[in-house]
């Protein structure tokens, strides 16, 4: 086998394993967040992905071990559009008979143990959401109702 043929090889496997982690991941994380969204008692959850994979991870969330080991998105800022990729479309938000339950911030980390973890903060939302442009409505309600403070005082628990 030569050389070029060795590194293809080598790149497509590396191509392979993010992808397969990413599909792995989004299927966890949405469970998570759908159960997040469902409950009326938790305003946030917490969870464990199991066993961090740093050669995928890191890129995946936009983690720099040991200088970021937390990447947090939030609803205020516009950053959990960036999740949408391997989260897909709508994937924070949720129709209730009460109203939208929307995702306010999200958090992914890896412990000190190496384990990849995460939480997830939710909102209601009572007032018609329209479906274009949800985040930005989303985002003004999470400002106006003050639950953007009310998450960040959870988060820093």
């Amino acid at each position: 086998m030569s050389l070029q043929n060795t590194l293809s090889n080598s790149a497509s496997s590396v191509e392979f394993r993010a992808a397969f982690r990413g599909q792995q991941l989004a299927g966890v994380i949405s469970k998570e967040i759908t159960s997040a969204l469902r409950s009326s008692s938790f305003l946030k959850r917490s969870f464990c992905l199991g066993p961090s994979a740093l050669e995928v991870d890191l890129d995946l969330f936009g983690l720099d071990v040991p200088r970021l080991k937390s990447q947090q998105y939030a609803m205020k800022d516009g950053s959990l559009s960036s999740l949408d990729k391997l989260l897909g479309v709508c994937w924070d938000v949720l129709e209730m008979p009460d109203g939208m339950r929307y995702v306010t911030n999200m958090e992914v980390h890896i412990r000190k143990d190496f384990l990849l973890a995460g939480s997830v903060s939710v909102a209601l939302c009572r007032e018609p959401v329209p479906k274009e442009n949800y985040r930005q409505f989303l985002a003004q309600h999470t400002v106006n109702s003050g639950v953007a403070h009310q998450s960040e005082e959870e988060l820093s628990v």
